[in-house]
C-alpha cells in the first residue's frame, strides 16, 4: 500500500530535464500532477487494498476520480 501512494506520489512531484525555451509547458504539467498526486495517491491505496475495504472507505478514496472528465 505504502509503495503504491509513494510511487503515485513521486509521479506528482518529479521535474523534468526538458531544455528552456521546450520545457516553459512542463511547468503547467507540473502544476496539474502537483494537483492530482493526492487523489491519485488515494486511488492507489484503494486499488491496494481492493476488497479489504468497505463500500463508504472506498468511495471517500476515488470520489475524485468518479467524476472526472471524461469518465463514463
Amino acid at each position: 500500500m505504502e509503495v503504491a501512494r509513494d510511487a503515485a506520489l513521486s509521479w506528482a512531484t518529479r521535474g523534468t530535464n526538458v531544455p528552456w525555451p521546450y520545457g516553459r509547458m512542463e511547468d503547467m504539467w507540473l502544476d496539474i500532477r502537483r494537483r492530482a498526486g493526492p487523489a491519485l495517491a488515494d486511488a492507489a491505496v484503494a486499488m491496494v487494498l481492493g476488497g479489504h475495504l468497505d463500500e463508504a472507505a472506498r468511495a471517500v478514496l476515488l470520489a475524485p476520480w468518479l467524476g472526472a472528465p471524461g469518465e463514463t
